[in-house]
């Protein structure tokens, strides 16, 4: 907290033409604080606790001063600026304004970020406001601020930043690319043509979305637009022509939008401003309002990846719903920073699938979230992409008009977290579209899965089940080309025998839903005839496990989904019987295929 006192002093006197003396009492407690009288007629300022002040009366009229104590030191407010992408050569005009500029010896003027400082002006006199600068055409700096040092006449030095953050890319930029397929943009504004040929070569194809799941060849590479590079090899392009240095918007239509990155700077997604019938909104809160999905999609090393961060000359995907559209934009700012925090997630499995292509989804729970849609957690796949045998795997959802679900495929569900202490377990149900017979590989991380957790998953015909905490890579031949589907069911704990310790009559079965089997243990708490038992969804008894006189204490049985005849029964709901001749305990169980 700043502490300063102001007092208006006014001194007449009959000493003409001699000096009249203004000093300080040896009794006054100075306290670490400064005391500042300013003449006002002379606009000069003094130190009073290291030297007087002496003026001279030309007439008998009240000389008019003012008494500062405490706290006075020079500030500079930095004015008229905005956040910025220069060009190496541009001019930058630096405008500040300064409260006292007797307390000033001279400012010096640097751009910096965290890594980097560089040097605008040193030594300008105290009595400048502004200050034109060219920048050099070489540098690059990026989210830095314009610092203003004031050397003050007490030897220290006040700096103040500005709110404005700016950044400088060369003159002369560079664009690289990798071989094969990429997602770019035509960081340049300018109506020269650059033709695909003669930047990525003559067996390149660059190529653009249609609304149709399509695509169309493009032989000019365009500034604003996003495209689809499959680059013969890797390589550069070089060029000086204007860029993009302030604010800017791009239309959007409902669906698959591939946007480009404007700037020649990283961009933070979640940074954007959607505007929607005339009025823009923060990302987040176009999130909460279920105008865009909350994903930006990247194309990088072979496949598509949630983003925080756009690169430079990238282009990367937005979803856009069709409810509530109303001439809809993406608005860029250079180096905003916004705030949009989302609620963590307890633990996510990511599992990814490889041929020739690569996919991938992740699954998971949050308290935050529930077993239906939430649009804060739960992502659409990702759109079609144009590459040879590509593969796909994604969570089938209904979508139907009457569904809470606003994406029919997605790429990740987060879902209510599971109950502590009690058995329970989640199902997720995902469907992996091939176009070629060749080995699918598997990647499971569950590093994030609780200690007590186990996974049990299964795909045409092959199931890895109790899998834990840890990461797994998996190989299968599938069955045949098109949509198979497949399922992932985690249950929050393994149950033992030491688990069940009540003396009266229940029992637990786990997992549930299971694939190919389930346990079931109960306690008996004095002997005698037991009947366990499982019934069809029409009440029809299809297989007797336990039909004998048990002793009292635990038991454990294991129904492998066969029934009496010992055939496969179908999957679905199915009732577990217990009955002891005098109470009977039924639980409902789900079995899978």
């Amino acid at each position: 907290m700043i502490f300063l006192k102001i007092w208006n002093l006014r001194v007449k006197t009959n000493q003409i033409d001699e000096p009249v003396e203004i000093f300080v009492s040896p009794n006054f407690f100075e306290n670490n604080e400064k005391l500042y009288l300013l003449n006002i007629q002379t606009d000069q300022i003094t130190d009073m606790l290291n030297e007087n002040l002496i003026f001279f009366a030309e007439d008998t009229i009240y000389y008019d001063f003012r008494l500062y104590w405490g706290d006075l030191h020079p500030i500079v407010d930095i004015t008229n600026m905005q956040n910025q992408l220069l060009q190496g050569g541009d001019e930058l005009l630096i405008e500040w304004q300064s409260n006292v500029y007797q307390l000033i010896e001279y400012f010096d003027i640097s751009l910096q970020n965290e890594e980097t400082t560089i040097v605008i002006a040193d030594s300008v006199g105290q009595m400048e406001d502004q200050f034109i600068w060219e920048t050099p055409e070489d540098i690059e700096i990026h989210n830095a601020h314009i610092v203003i040092g004031i050397h003050a006449t007490d030897g220290i030095i006040y700096e103040y930043s500005s709110t404005a953050s700016f950044g400088i890319v060369p003159l002369v930029y560079t664009i690289e690319f990798v071989e094969g397929w990429q997602l770019i943009t035509n960081p340049w504004n300018s109506d020269d043509p650059y033709y695909v040929s003669d930047i990525f070569g003559p067996n390149s194809d660059l190529l653009f979305p249609l609304p149709d799941n399509n695509f169309e060849m493009s032989d000019v590479f365009n500034f604003g637009i996003g495209y689809w590079l499959n680059a013969e090899a890797e390589g550069y392009f070089t060029h000086s022509n204007a860029i993009i240095k302030d604010n800017y918007s791009i239309p959007l239509n409902p669906g698959w939008n591939l946007i480009p990155n404007p700037y020649l700077c990283s961009y933070n997604p979640r940074n954007f401003g959607i505007t929607n019938s005339g009025s823009t909104f923060p990302f987040g809160y176009a999130v909460e309002e279920e105008l865009i999905a909350n994903v930006a999609y990247v194309y990088r090393e072979g496949i598509f990846v949630e983003t925080d961060t756009i690169n430079p000359y990238e282009a990367f995907y937005l979803y856009v719903n069709e409810d509530g559209y109303d001439n809809m934009e993406c608005m860029f700012y250079p180096y905003y920073s916004g705030y949009y925090a989302i609620p963590g997630v307890d633990w996510e499995i990511a599992i990814s699938t490889t041929q020739t292509d690569s996919d991938g989804i992740i699954l998971g729970c949050s308290e935050h979230a529930t077993d239906s849609f939430d649009n804060i957690y739960d992502l659409p796949e990702a759109p079609v992409k144009p590459v040879e045998n590509g593969i796909k795997i994604y969570l089938p959802k209904n979508s139907h008009p009457d569904s809470l679900y606003l994406y029919s495929e997605l790429d990740r569900e987060i879902k209510l977290s599971l109950e502590t202490g009690l058995p329970e377990s989640k199902l997720w149900n995902f469907v992996l579209e091939i176009q070629i017979l060749d080995a699918v590989t598997f990647e499971f991380d569950m590093l994030d899965l609780p200690e007590s957790y186990y996974v049990d998953i299964q795909i045409d015909g092959n199931s890895w089940n109790q899998l834990t905490s840890g990461s797994y890579i998996y190989s299968i031949i599938p069955s045949r080309i098109g949509a198979i589907s497949g399922s992932v069911l985690v249950s929050n704990n393994v149950v033992t025998s030491d688990d069940i310790v009540s003396t009266g009559y229940d029992f637990i079965n786990y997992p549930n839903p299971f694939n190919p089997s389930t346990k079931i243990r109960f306690n008996v708490p004095e002997e005698g005839r037991v009947e366990l038992s499982i019934y069809n969804i029409k009440g029809q008894k299809v297989k007797t496990i336990c039909k004998e006189i048990l002793q009292s204490g635990n038991h454990e049985y294991r129904w492998e989904g066969k029934n009496n005849s010992n055939n496969n029964v179908a999957s679905g709901i199915y009732f577990i019987r217990l009955n002891n001749g005098e109470k009977t305990k039924v639980r409902k169980v789900l079995l899978l295929k």
